[in-house]
């Protein structure tokens, strides 16, 4: 169950795998908090998995407009950035990151509108 509780005992060298998400519009959805995360995003957090199959009933590839694959972020604090452009017809983007090591948690953005009034 993906929570929205932040977790308690955060290792002490904290540091997260590949951005990964992709770019899709509001009939897709990869994950929300409060919902059962699908084994995509389970294999992901687990296991640093970052390859684009985040969902379990289609691949990401298939589902986003444009996968996006970043960097990983090696310490934390720490930052990473990503470029990309984006579609009008598919303005929302979801990423996700685990955070290792851990056993099962990750960070990331869930359909992020990234425009506004059109």
């Amino acid at each position: 169950m993906v929570g929205d509780d932040p977790p308690v005992d955060i290792p002490s060298t904290p540091h997260f795998s590949r951005l990964v998400g992709g770019t899709h519009n509001g009939a897709t959805h990869f994950w929300a908090v409060g919902s059962s995360a699908s084994v995509g995003i389970k294999n992901m957090a687990e296991e640093g998995n970052v390859r684009p199959s985040m969902t379990k009933s289609a691949p990401l590839s298939q589902r986003a407009a444009l996968v996006l694959l970043g960097d990983p972020i090696p310490d934390s604090p720490g930052s990473a950035s990503l470029e990309f452009q984006i579609p009008q017809t598919h303005p929302l983007v979801t990423l996700v990151s685990m955070v290792e090591p851990s056993p099962d948690w990750f960070v990331g953005v869930s359909a992020l509108a990234l425009f506004e009034n059109g």
